[in-house]
């Protein structure tokens, strides 16, 4: 989880940098990046709201994790604004995926209060 929180959060920071340094989109290219990442990251959050059981959940944040690895280093290699813009989707999937998985995971497998330790 803290792999993923470090290289995810810098994502953020550098997309609009990526966005008109390399891709040279410009402003409007960091905001097309930025929203394509929250649909991605709307996906997730539908896909988890329709989950069912939280126990079913236990490979989730692996699999997010590596889909997060995957996504960045395609992301990394795109010389193309479009493309990019496709990887962004899985980007946000991933980092939503990971972080809320392995929140709900860690929460579940909590005892609800001190007495129960």
């Amino acid at each position: 989880m803290g792999l993923c929180s470090l290289t995810s959060v810098p994502y953020f920071s550098f997309l609009p940098m990526l966005a008109d340094t390399v891709l040279h989109g410009g402003p409007t290219g960091s905001g097309i990046l930025m929203s394509i990442t929250g649909v991605g990251a709307l996906l997730a959050a539908l896909q988890l709201t329709f989950a069912g059981q939280i126990g079913a959940m236990g490979p989730w944040p692996l699999r997010a994790a590596v889909m997060l690895a995957l996504a960045q280093v395609l992301l990394g290699l795109s010389q193309h604004f479009w493309l990019s813009a496709i990887i962004a989707a899985p980007i946000g999937f991933a980092i939503l995926t990971q972080n809320l998985t392995s929140n709900s995971l860690l929460q579940h497998r909590v005892p609800a209060s001190p007495s129960q330790l």
